[in-house]
C-alpha cells in the first residue's frame, strides 16, 4: 500500500518522510547507579545505517554464546562507538580527541585490598577489574596528587602497550586475553 500512496501521492509520501526526520530523537540518560538508558526515535534512512551497522557488528551468535539477542545488540553498539574512538577520525574537542577518562590509583590496579574504586568520568565508580580491563591498552597520563589531591606533576601521555607490542601479541594471542573478554583484535 505503500508503494500505492507514493504512486497517487509522492507529495504526500515526501511530507511524511521529511516529518519522520523532524521527530528524530535520541535521548542519553544517566541512573543513580551509574546506568546509561538510551532512548531514540530514527527516520527510515537513519535507522537503517544503524541497523545495517550494528548487524554488522552483531552477526550469527556462536555456539557458546549465551547472550540474548538484545545484548549482543547492546555490545555491537558499544563496539561500534569503541571502533570510532579508537579510529582516531571524530572530530576533537578543545584540541583533544574524544576518549575515555578513567581515574584510577596504582594500588588500585595491582588489586591492593582495600584500595578505592576507579572513576568513569561520566558513569562514577568502576570495579577495580574493569579498570584493569580498560587500561590494558590505553593512553597513560600519570598525574602525581598531594594528600589533600591537588596535582602536583602531570607526565607525559604513553601508551601501555606500543604498536609494535601490540601488532605482535594481536598476531600470538588472536584477541583480548583477559579474563571474560572475548573481543577480537582488529
Amino acid at each position: 500500500t505503500r508503494h500505492l500512496r507514493h504512486c497517487v501521492d509522492p507529495d504526500g509520501t515526501l511530507a511524511d518522510s521529511k516529518l519522520a526526520f523532524e521527530r528524530r530523537s535520541l535521548h542519553f540518560s544517566r541512573t543513580y547507579d551509574g546506568v546509561f538508558v538510551l532512548d531514540g526515535h530514527f527516520d527510515a534512512e537513519g535507522g537503517e545505517l544503524l541497523h545495517a551497522a550494528i548487524s554488522a557488528l552483531d552477526g550469527p551468535p556462536a555456539l557458546d554464546d549465551t547472550r540474548e539477542p538484545w545484548q549482543r545488540r547492546a555490545d555491537a553498539l558499544v563496539e561500534l562507538a569503541r571502533r570510532q574512538l579508537q579510529g582516531g577520525e571524530l572530530p576533537s574537542a578543545n584540541g583533544v580527541r574524544p576518549h575515555l577518562t578513567l581515574t584510577v590509583s596504582e594500588p588500585t590496579l595491582q588489586l591492593v585490598a582495600g584500595a578505592p574504586g576507579a572513576e568513569l568520568a561520566w558513569a562514577g565508580l568502576l570495579p577495580a577489574e574493569s579498570a584493569r580491563r580498560i587500561a590494558c591498552d590505553a593512553a597513560l597520563t600519570r598525574i602525581t596528587l598531594d594528600p589533600t589531591g591537588r596535582p602536583l606533576s602531570v607526565g607525559r601521555t604513553t601508551r601501555t602497550v606500543p604498536s609494535a607490542i601490540r601488532r605482535a601479541l594481536a598476531v600470538r594471542d588472536r584477541g583480548c586475553v583477559f579474563p571474560g573478554c572475548d573481543r577480537p583484535q582488529e
